[in-house]
């Protein structure tokens, strides 16, 4: 039992690291910025009245974002987490 179970998780991890490799499960988000923590490189956008919590990978450079920034977030969500790839400021 524990070892059909190993497999399918690994199965699942597998497909989940192919799709995120080819871009399947990006998303995106557009909303003002709410709270920059740089410290945690965390980003919070009220997303149509709904608070949007981000982890930010390396590429987004917070230090140029400001709080009410109108943004555009391409993240990923695993595991509940959204993890955010880009931070575009929108015009």
């Amino acid at each position: 039992m524990k070892k059909a179970i190993l497999i399918l998780m690994a199965a699942v991890l597998i497909f989940a690291a192919a799709a995120y490799a080819t871009g399947d499960l990006t998303k995106t988000a557009e909303g003002a910025v709410k709270k920059i923590d740089a410290a945690t490189k965390t980003l919070v956008i009220d997303s149509g009245g709904k608070d949007m919590t981000f982890i930010c990978l390396p590429t987004v450079k917070l230090e140029t974002l400001k709080v009410g920034d109108k943004v555009k977030v391409e993240y990923t969500e695993l595991v509940g987490k959204l993890t955010a790839s880009k931070v575009t400021v929108e015009k």
